[in-house]
């Protein structure tokens, strides 16, 4: 967080942060709406408050 705001990340660290091994699950689940981001001049990003939130809903859905 910087100055109280919390800074917007690249696909890459979400694939990081999700532990998962390839880009391209994370720019489906963007493009599908299942996880919050924007595209901003051809690349994604994300909050990644928001994308857990996100995939907390969905895994509590999925039950």
């Amino acid at each position: 967080m910087v100055n109280g705001y919390e800074e917007w990340v690249i696909a890459e660290t979400i694939k990081e942060y999700l532990r998962e091994k390839d880009i391209q699950t994370v720019l489906r689940l963007a493009r599908q709406g299942r996880i919050p981001g924007v595209k901003i001049a051809g690349q994604w990003k994300f909050k990644l408050s928001l994308v857990d939130k996100a995939l907390t809903n969905l895994a509590k859905s999925n039950r």
